[in-house]
């Protein structure tokens, strides 16, 4: 079993990032960070 590269990514609650998270969760482990409660990490 090959591991993924984890990946943190920010702004993932934007226009930007809602568009690329699919794409980048099909090749990394991915967790975000945003202003959102649909994000693994919330930024007050």
């Amino acid at each position: 079993m090959i591991d993924r590269m984890n990946l943190l990514f920010t702004g993932a609650s934007g226009f930007l990032g809602y568009n690329v998270l699919p794409l980048l969760k099909k090749k990394y482990s991915v967790e975000t960070i945003g202003l959102t409660s649909q994000d693994d990490y919330i930024v007050n």
